[in-house]
């Protein structure tokens, strides 16, 4: 408790980025899609919506002049945040005009530069956490940004789409820009409050982007976050199609996938912050492994194709609670282990190489759907998340030791 009133105000302004990193990402990534497939677009076309979301993961690239540069005024990294958060607005309002049914080539293009900024602001807001906050508080920060960004879902989907989704795109649009653009003024009061001026050591820029994945401790993470969430990426990242497919309206699927499914994440994320920090992150992947593999294979195999839509609603909020919690886990283990003259580079080079390989393996398996089928894909996503818990399992020891180790040299 100690140390969550010490960083009260950072962790304030941690929730607020989370939160409107969250409403756009869930929009970009889960609300597109619902008007793409309710407009007539085949799972080919709608894939494109996670290469869009690629960008998102690039500014781990240019982290280091983050690293290096900050604002006399914002601070370290408010400077960074504060105008990600204005060009965001600004391309929210361009976004408004471009519907589906106008261009859907200038709309992906429009979301993939969003996405673009809203991982740059991200990348700060990784650094920013680290830079501030105590080792004991990672965790605690961890499950509030998961539960932020469940939170952010909650009111993309039971206020925007729910009353707006059946309007039409440029009305929901135009409210998600009046909630980002309420967000401006209140972070840059934080983060000019909060603001200091670390000495950093001036590096050439960008020599290291990847020497988080110098350390064999950030590689297994990486096989197993990848792995463990194999099947999760099926019912979490089509969600927005198989529920249209399913019969659902926009309004009522954005009541599932953004509200059940972000009050699942938040569960999930606040049951992950809490048993991490008793039994370990990797024992909790362990388990989530396994538990989502059983649960995918014996879906496939005990429910006719198509599944139920009680069961696919249940199911999308399991894979929503066990996402979040891998993120939660994945965080903490990773913070301590952040180079603290590399706050911002290591966290967001580990976090946007993940989320390459999740997105890439989404974009895959929309482009697979109207394909192949959501079974065979669900057989084979639990086989690997099954693979992912046992050598999550295997190498959970080396992870305890470690941290025993930084715990004895501090």
């Amino acid at each position: 408790m100690a140390g969550i009133a010490r960083h009260k105000s950072v962790l304030v302004l941690t929730a607020l980025l989370a939160f409107m990193q969250a409403i756009i990402g869930q929009f970009a990534v889960q609300g597109t899609p619902l008007f793409l497939r309710e407009a007539g677009y085949g799972s080919d076309v709608i894939s494109l919506i996670f290469i869009a979301g690629i960008p998102y993961t690039f500014p781990f690239l240019w982290a280091p002049l983050i690293d290096r540069h900050g604002s006399r005024v914002l601070g370290s990294y408010g400077g960074w945040i504060v105008v990600c958060q204005v060009l965001s607005c600004t391309l929210l309002g361009i976004l408004a005009f471009i519907t589906p049914a106008t261009s859907v080539l200038a709309l992906i293009a429009t979301l993939t530069l969003l996405m673009g900024v809203i991982g740059t602001q991200k990348t700060a807001a990784g650094g920013f956490v680290v830079e501030n906050l105590s080792p004991d508080t990672f965790p605690i920060a961890a499950g509030l940004q998961a539960g932020a960004a469940a939170v952010g879902g909650f009111i993309l989907g039971a206020g925007v789409l729910y009353f707006l989704g059946d309007v039409g795109w440029t009305p929901v649009v135009f409210s998600l820009l009046v909630i980002c653009s309420s967000l401006v003024l209140p972070s840059a009061a934080l983060c000019r409050s909060l603001s200091t001026q670390s000495t950093r050591q001036k590096q050439p820029p960008f020599w290291s982007h990847m020497s988080v994945f110098k350390r064999p401790e950030s590689r297994l993470l990486l096989v197993v976050a990848v792995t463990v969430n194999g099947a999760l990426i099926l019912p979490y990242g089509l969600k927005s199609v198989l529920l249209i497919d399913a019969g659902f309206s926009v309004s009522q699927s954005s009541l599932i996938a953004l509200v059940l499914a972000n009050i699942s994440g938040f569960v999930g994320a606040l049951l992950a912050a809490s048993l991490t920090k008793r039994f370990g992150g990797m024992t909790i992947k362990a388990v989530c492994g396994g538990i989502t593999g059983t649960v995918m294979i014996a879906t496939t195999l005990f429910f006719p194709e198509p599944m139920p839509a009680a069961w696919l609603v249940v199911l999308i909020c399991f894979a929503s609670a066990m996402v979040f919690a891998g993120f939660t886990t994945s965080r903490a283990l990773l913070m301590p282990r952040c180079r603290s003259d590399l706050r911002s580079t290591e966290l967001a080079s580990y976090t946007s190489i993940e989320a390459v390989c999740v997105l890439l393996v989404a974009g895959l398996t929309m482009y697979l759907l109207d394909k192949i089928g959501f079974f065979p894909l669900a057989f084979a996503g639990g086989m690997i998340s099954l693979a992912g818990a046992v050598f999550a399992y295997n190498v959970r020891s080396h992870f305890q030791e470690k941290v025993v180790l930084e715990g004895q040299q501090t």
